[in-house]
């Protein structure tokens, strides 16, 4: 009885972990941010500030900042997966460019109205870096 057990065991559980592997990598997965997506609420912020609704300017810029830290995120889990070093070096440069700006631009939130300009600027140069 043992021995079937034994042979069950062994013969079972490397067919589970093909399945168990997938289901991890799925859970595991990233959802991408398209530079459409990133331009398009990069739209509606500027449409937004101004018609001089500031409510939903602030709700479209936090839609934006999360969507920027979402991006440097991706591009850190895609930068630590690289093997070769010039693509390593490019991709840690992008990283560099990406916290930068979005560092610059939360500088700016307080005031949408009054940084308009380079708020739009710099996610301007952000949605630059998205692939």
């Amino acid at each position: 009885m043992k021995r079937i057990l034994l042979v069950c065991c062994l013969f079972g559980a490397p067919a589970m972990i093909p399945s168990v592997h997938a289901q991890k990598s799925a859970a595991m997965a990233k959802p991408t941010i398209s530079k459409n997506d990133f331009y398009s609420k990069m739209g509606e912020l500027s449409k937004n500030l101004g018609e001089h609704n500031t409510a939903a300017a602030k709700a479209t810029f936090d839609a934006l900042h999360q969507m920027m830290g979402k991006a440097i995120s991706m591009t850190h889990d895609r930068t630590a997966a690289i093997k070769g070093d010039a693509e390593k070096k490019m991709a840690t440069e992008q990283m560099t460019k990406q916290r930068a700006i979005y560092g610059k631009t939360l500088q700016l939130k307080d005031n949408l109205e009054a940084n308009k300009d380079q708020i739009m600027q710099n996610l301007q140069e952000f949605g630059a870096t998205l692939q």
